[in-house]
């Protein structure tokens, strides 16, 4: 009696060793399966997500080009305008001072050579703009009327003799035709413009 007890003791906890491996394994053969389950998702996604971004890197690259390249283009204009300011300034502080200037027949030699003096690099003897020449530069005068106050035209009526032009106040260096721009940008075509930069500084020498 004792010994038929102790055998179905014995086969009781076997069986439930026995049964808790084969649960355990069944388990782990779970997990692992779950882990190549999650593995490949996430594999995926970063796959997805990747695409994703070549897409929108692809849609993007235009618009960053053209920027990139419209504030390059902004840039040269901005930097353009300016050297020709300082042509201007440069042939107007040189004109200021001379004396004996011809008004009535602008440009004379001495209005020529200042022209000439503000377009010329000073080291190299070249131009400083190589399609902007004296040529292309104007004098205009104006005089302060002495009731007003205001800057007007200069009185030319006297310019049939030497000394018949009124000394002007102010003396301008403009660009009559303009200077012509083209900006360029990628996959678009703008239409050339011309700017007129002006510069207008005191008269303090004198007129013929």
């Amino acid at each position: 009696m004792t010994s038929n007890v102790a055998h179905a003791l014995v086969r009781a906890v076997s069986r439930l060793f026995s049964t808790r491996f084969r649960n355990d394994d069944t388990l782990l053969k779970t997990g692992v399966g779950r882990s190549a389950d999650a593995a490949r998702t996430s594999a995926c996604a970063t796959s997805r997500r990747a695409g994703n971004t070549i897409v929108e890197f692809g849609l993007l690259m235009p618009v960053i080009l053209l920027l990139t390249v419209g504030t390059i283009q902004f840039g040269k204009f901005t930097y353009l305008y300016y050297v020709i300011k300082k042509i201007e300034f440069a042939a107007a502080r040189y004109l200021s001072v001379q004396q004996a200037i011809d008004f009535c027949n602008s440009p004379d030699a001495l209005t020529e050579a200042a022209f000439t003096y503000g377009v010329t690099d000073s080291y190299t003897g070249n131009l400083i703009i190589a399609s902007l020449t004296a040529s292309q530069f104007q004098v205009n005068t104006f005089c302060v009327n002495p009731t007003t106050g205001a800057a007007g035209a200069c009185d030319t009526s006297g310019c049939g003799g030497l000394t018949g032009a009124q000394r002007p106040d102010y003396i301008q260096i403009a660009i009559p035709n303009g200077y012509q721009v083209q900006i360029r940008l990628p996959y678009v075509t703008l239409p050339a413009f011309n700017i007129y930069p002006t510069v207008t500084v005191p008269f303090n020498g004198s007129a013929l």
